[in-house]
């Protein structure tokens, strides 16, 4: 099992990023990036994004 922190999971943490994002996009809200911290070899150990518009919490 991979460690958690590891490239797999940065990884992880950037196609769900990008995932987030389009379903956003798509949907007519805005989207900002309020904050990130990449990873070491690529993908995100930490990111924020703000999505904005309407029904975007549910």
């Amino acid at each position: 099992m991979a460690e958690v922190g590891s490239i797999d999971f940065q990884d992880w943490a950037a196609m769900l990023l990008q995932l987030y994002y389009r379903w956003a996009v798509n949907h007519n809200h805005k989207v900002y990036l309020v904050q990130e911290s990449a990873g070491d070899l690529g993908g995100f150990k930490h990111a924020t994004l703000e999505i904005t518009g309407r029904y975007a919490y549910g």
